[in-house]
C-alpha cells in the first residue's frame, strides 16, 4: 500500500489505499497511525465517499481517548482542528 501511495500521490488509486492503510494500522493496534492515515485521507480527499466514514472513525479515536471536543468535531464534521 505504501508503494501505491508514493507512486500515485493524491491519484485515485492513492485513495482507497490510504484508507486501507489505516484499516491495517488499526487492525494491528496501531491506533496512533491508523488515526494519521485517516487525517491524512479526510484532509487530501474532502470529497470522497468514505470521508465521512474517515471522520467517525476519528472520532471513535478521540472518544477512546477522552477527547470529547475532538470527537464532536469530528462527528459533526466541523472543520476545526485539535
Amino acid at each position: 500500500l505504501k508503494q501505491i501511495l508514493e507512486r500515485y500521490g493524491d491519484e485515485p488509486p492513492a485513495e482507497e489505499a490510504r484508507f486501507a492503510l489505516a484499516d491495517l494500522y488499526e487492525e494491528a493496534g496501531r491506533a496512533e497511525d491508523a488515526e494519521a492515515e485517516l487525517k491524512d485521507f479526510a484532509r487530501k480527499h474532502p470529497q470522497h465517499a468514505r470521508v465521512a466514514a474517515a471522520h467517525l472513525r476519528l472520532a471513535r479515536f478521540y472518544a477512546r481517548r477522552a477527547k470529547a471536543d475532538a470527537a464532536l468535531r469530528e462527528r459533526f464534521n466541523l472543520g476545526q482542528e485539535e
